[in-house]
């Protein structure tokens, strides 16, 4: 899998930037950067944070 942490997102061809979005770093690290880069609060990274919501709830019921 792509590493979002090295390479940015936007430099990447679309099918890349489309394999990204199942990497929860990928939603962790954007997280990361609008909070302390821009100060961002809960409402602009609502997206971000309900996709790393989905991905566990994924990865527990399958866990189980």
């Amino acid at each position: 899998m792509l590493s979002v942490t090295e390479i940015a997102i936007e430099s990447m061809p679309h099918w890349a930037q489309t394999m990204t979005l199942i990497n929860p770093v990928r939603h962790f690290v954007d997280i990361m950067r609008r909070v302390m880069l821009k100060g961002s609060g809960l409402m602009e990274i609502r997206v971000q944070v309900l996709w790393l919501v989905g991905y566990a709830a994924v990865m527990v019921t399958l866990a189980v």
